[in-house]
């Protein structure tokens, strides 16, 4: 069914499923008791942390798997494609979306969340519009995502005061670093 699928569709999908995964998550962050009090602007950013960790932590395993399956030859770098990353792309290429409407629409984004947001969105179009050429290099650009995981999990935690102090704090925190360190700082 994926290799049916066309990239502009895959896209549209991971949009739609991000906007719907938000608005359920957020009417249940109302009705909890834990959440239901704080501020506005807060229980969204605990929702939008929550939409990433449900979706789009597969993103860097497919992106490593990709990655993998396209570093065979220097020609496959360049110019090859596999489903799998044709679909990591268009799904972050969506989840991309949702977030840059979402902040566009409910905060004011500082300078650099926009030129990020939108220089992912047009350099992710650009791979899917050369019909997955590059499919390598987005691959290998996507697996930054990895550190999203804990960042996710430690934004939930100081939002909702869940785990505070706790052992499971302290190991995210050193996994979100190391992470962090590895994939953003020095790959």
């Amino acid at each position: 069914m994926l290799s049916e699928m066309s990239t502009v569709h895959m896209a549209a999908v991971s949009t739609t499923a991000h906007v719907t995964a938000h608005l359920i998550l957020a009417k249940l962050a109302k009705s909890l008791e834990r959440t239901r009090n704080l501020k506005s602007e807060q229980r969204d950013k605990l929702v939008i942390n929550c939409v990433w960790l449900l979706l789009d932590t597969p993103l860097p395993a497919a992106y490593a798997l990709a990655a993998h399956q396209l570093h065979q030859t220097l020609q496959s770098r360049w110019s090859a494609t596999n489903h799998l990353a044709k679909a990591a792309v268009a799904m972050h290429f969506g989840q991309n979306l949702y977030e840059l409407g979402l902040y566009l629409l409910s905060t004011k984004p500082g300078w650099d969340f926009l030129v990020h947001h939108t220089i992912v969105l047009l350099s992710f179009a650009l791979v899917l519009g050369l019909d997955g050429e590059m499919s390598f290099w987005a691959s290998l650009a996507g697996l930054v995502e990895i550190s999203n995981i804990n960042l996710s999990l430690l934004k939930i935690m100081l939002i909702s005061e869940w785990g505070r102090g706790s052992t499971f704090e302290a190991v995210n925190g050193v996994l979100f670093w190391a992470t962090f360190f590895v994939v953003r700082v020095v790959g």
